[in-house]
């Protein structure tokens, strides 16, 4: 049986990380009395902005606007715009502003690599947790993982135990010591030990950038400040599409997921929203029928109605919805394929890993029960 796990924000949450949302309350409860960093605050306070990603989304598109034909009518030479703020009147200062916007930006990512990432002290929890998750692979098969978090937790794991190696697409070069990204994922023939294949889709706060535009992994989780890089390698949260997705080597992992769900009879997805437009492949997937999808969130059911299926939750079932810990749901394709769609409505951590593993068997084989 071949089977993905689909690790996102929540499936990092019992390390400390918190999803976008309440990572964006984070950083307001840090800096409401900065009272300096006015920009700042006004995006972090903003209620049109639910989480970093609508943050950093709107950042973008401010600047876009203002290099575009937009910004020429704020700053025409001719007839430059004048702020009005009661009988106050003042030019608008283009410069001053994308400075300012700048600085909001930097900071944003900067806490983003303070807050994502790894400490050991979470390595109890991680050893329990990823232990019990890697039982539901045939270890002949190989573990399939593709991620969107930045953090090192299966790097980590499979550090600590010396049984499980890391198979990222990075390849040594022996020459200069240094790992690059090659876009190989073939196991070491001589290498005993199970293979892990990992996927990150949006980056690593490791990957840095060099001058040449090699891609390289540091196992330092920190922005650079050695000469021989020019920056990081990572796509910060904003909302889906996301440009650097057309880049590599995101543009190579993301088509290896693509081309791994075309095949895939069950993906285990943890954490996940749904908000991404890799929606259309765990449509495919479901099309395809006699594959199942599970999954596991406290918010999975609205998750996978409002996002995946884009549906809405029938008024006299919302309630149950609400309260349940588990549900499931034929999805019938237009061609009539079925496959079954499992939702597992509890947060993962160490409590209740051995529940979800059990209802995770139990889905995959089909118990009657759900």
């Amino acid at each position: 049986m071949k089977i993905a796990l689909f690790l996102c924000a929540g499936a990092s949450v019992p390390y400390g990380k918190l999803p976008t949302k309440e990572f964006k309350e984070l950083l307001w409860k840090k800096y409401e009395s900065a009272y300096e960093r006015d920009y700042l605050r006004d995006f972090l306070r903003n209620e049109n902005f639910k989480d970093i990603e609508h943050v950093l989304q709107s950042i973008k598109e401010i600047r876009n606007f203002l290099n575009g034909y937009g910004g020429l009518f704020f700053t025409g030479s001719s007839s430059p715009l004048h702020l009005r703020r009661g009988n106050n009147i003042q030019t608008f200062d283009m410069n001053f502003f994308k400075n300012e916007m700048e600085s909001v930006e930097k900071t944003i990512q900067k806490e983003i690599f303070d807050h994502y990432r790894w400490n050991d002290e979470s390595n109890d929890a991680l050893l329990k947790i990823f232990n019990r998750l890697f039982t539901l692979f045939e270890p002949k098969d190989g573990i399939h993982i593709f991620t969107t978090n930045y953090d090192n937790a299966v790097e980590t794991f499979c550090t600590i135990t010396q049984s499980h190696k890391p198979i990222d697409g990075f390849k040594l070069n022996i020459r200069g010591r240094i790992l690059e990204w090659e876009n190989d994922f073939s196991p070491p023939d001589s290498d005993a030990g199970i293979d892990v294949f990992l996927h990150k889709l949006h980056g690593s706060l490791d990957w840095k950038q060099q001058a040449s535009g090699k891609i390289v992994k540091t196992h330092e989780e920190s922005q650079p400040t050695d000469p021989r890089y020019q920056g990081n390698s990572l796509i910060y949260p904003t909302l889906s599409p996301k440009e650097e997705e057309s880049t590599e080597p995101y543009k190579s992992i993301i088509e290896r997921f693509e081309t791994f769900m075309k095949t895939v009879d069950v993906c285990i997805v943890i954490g996940y929203s749904f908000r991404d437009h890799l929606n259309h492949s765990f449509m495919e997937m479901l099309d395809r029928g006699k594959t199942k999808l599970i999954i596991i969130s406290p918010t999975s059911i609205s998750n996978l109605y409002d996002n995946l299926l884009e549906e809405n939750i029938p008024d006299d079932k919302k309630e149950n919805f609400v309260q349940s810990t588990v549900f499931t749901k034929n999805h019938v394709s237009v061609l009539g394929n079925i496959s079954r769609i499992h939702c597992i409505q509890k947060p993962l951590d160490q409590d209740t890993i051995e529940a979800i593993i059990l209802d995770i068997r139990r889905m995959i084989n089909d118990d009657p029960s759900f």
